[in-house]
């Protein structure tokens, strides 16, 4: 049996209704040559009967109790087989069904990423559009969502997750590919395929994710001005959530 070309990974826990959601857009999609991973994080809300019950296609999944999301994601790379990677979470979903067919069509064996503009979602009738602008400018780094990123592990070889950032291991892992490896090709389409739940962790925890790429910045970057450099824009983000969630907290008394 040959191998799929793309490996989709979603990681899910109690989330049964958004569950059902995505994997309704992913069997929406005209573009099929795909393995579907799911690691579930041993719920009990009805969403592995959902898993034992679907039959569009074919998929893959593991319910057992991990140590966070970052956990979970790994697994869903070691059981990957394919040369591009995907993560989408339980509650995202294809922009239409022609959206993947579109996005796995500028694949190229030379790139490293391919990536993409992504709609945020408070709920699924309000939905913003988020511009991804390049990882790194003017040796400024900037995280990509990882939902809007195809990863080719061909290229990459195999990686993983570290899961000491419980919040920011997605920025910490392009951090460390950006700061490791040398000629990495990005690829940027300027176009939308994917809308995610906002809403997440990193959102729940936005000033614990901002402390967590402190470290990164810490840990990676050797050049004490790039180090300096960033380590200035990362202090006015914390600031500027400071005094949001200060004011944010004085309006509500």
């Amino acid at each position: 049996m040959s191998l799929s070309k793309l490996s989709i990974i979603t990681v899910v826990k109690n989330d049964a209704t958004a569950l059902e959601l995505t994997l309704k857009s992913i069997d929406s999609q005209t573009y099929r040559d795909f393995e579907h991973i799911i690691i579930d994080g041993d719920s009990n809300d009805g969403s592995v009967d959902i898993l034992k019950n679907f039959s569009s296609y074919t998929i893959k999944y593991i319910s057992e109790i991990d140590s966070g999301i970052y956990d979970a994601m790994n697994k869903g790379l070691a059981l990957a087989k394919s040369q591009w990677v995907l993560f989408i979470n339980a509650g995202d979903r294809f922009v239409d069904k022609h959206a993947l067919q579109n996005w796995i069509a500028h694949c190229r064996e030379e790139y490293h990423f391919i990536y993409c503009n992504i709609y945020r979602t408070q709920n699924y009738d309000l939905k913003k559009l988020w511009i991804q602008k390049p990882p790194f400018k003017f040796k400024w780094y900037r995280n990509i969502c990882h939902q809007s990123i195809l990863y080719n592990t061909k290229m990459l070889g195999s990686f993983h997750y570290d899961t000491d950032y419980s919040i920011s291991a997605d920025f910490h892992l392009l951090l460390k590919f950006l700061t490791q490896k040398h000629g990495l090709s990005f690829c940027k389409v300027e176009q939308s395929f994917l809308e995610y739940k906002s809403g997440g962790v990193s959102q729940k925890f936005a000033m614990k994710a901002l402390f967590e790429r402190w470290k990164s910045f810490n840990g990676l970057i050797e050049n004490k001005y790039l180090k300096i450099w960033n380590l200035l824009n990362l202090s006015r983000q914390i600031l500027r959530l400071f005094l949001v969630q200060k004011f944010s907290s004085i309006a509500k008394a």
